[in-house]
């Protein structure tokens, strides 16, 4: 169940809070100087986070923290020199625009519920019931939005299920369990059902698996690179 696909429409809807999420990064990327300047005016708030590509809840937390620390940033970033780098310069562009600071809050009253939904679903050893009454409740809070994204995230939620075609599978095979249908699907022995009760629902714990053994056989493996 891809939900990075549903996160796109409010990337679409408001690039600019996409951008500020993303330049932000970059503006404290391998800059200590600049860390040590956010420390010392910010130093309740801990350091910003980095959305990661196969953390699909990290891009909604990240807006989350903008936008409950939106000022704070916004006074720190503005101290540093725009014309020594286009990420400083950028950001500060973005931190002034008049309605990013309402686009930020919007998006963390009405979505940030979809990261926590996410978190849950890449818990190992979930129960196919658990996973559904998950994917159900975050349906039916999208229902409850407001607003002309409304109708587009949940569109597109419903889209991404009706796409996917091993959701389809698992989910006739959980209402044979319990047993509200008795309409087999036909490439699965109904005696292995019951090995599929704790099915994963995400792949992103392989996608991560792909990221940490491709580094087997580089000179990371080690401390140092070693000659044969």
């Amino acid at each position: 169940m891809d939900f990075n696909v549903s996160l796109k429409k409010y990337e679409v809807a408001y690039p600019q809070v996409n951008k500020i999420a993303s330049f932000t990064k970059k503006v404290f990327l391998k800059a200590p100087y600049r860390v040590l300047h956010y420390r010392e005016l910010l130093p309740n708030v801990a350091l910003r986070p980095e959305p990661v590509l196969t953390r699909w809840s990290t891009g909604l937390e990240a807006v989350s923290f903008y936008s409950e620390h939106f000022q704070g940033i916004k006074s720190v970033v503005k101290l540093f020199p725009g014309e020594l780098a286009v990420s400083v310069r950028e950001v500060q562009i973005e931190f002034n625009e008049p309605k990013i600071e309402c686009a930020m809050a919007y998006i963390q009253n009405n979505f940030s519920f979809i990261a926590a939904s996410i978190r849950k679903l890449e818990t190992v050893g979930l129960s196919l019931r658990i996973v559904f009454d998950v994917v159900e409740e975050c349906k039916g809070k999208l229902s409850d939005v407001r607003g002309d994204i409304r109708p587009k995230v949940l569109n597109e939620f419903e889209a991404v299920l009706a796409i996917n075609p091993g959701y389809k599978i698992v989910v006739s095979i959980f209402k044979n369990l319990v047993g509200e249908e008795e309409n087999f699907p036909v490439d699965i022995s109904p005696g292995k059902y019951h090995l599929l009760k704790f099915a994963p629902a995400t792949s992103c714990g392989v996608e991560r698996s792909f990221s940490a053994f491709k580094n087997i056989t580089s000179d990371r493996r080690l401390s140092r690179p070693q000659k044969i």
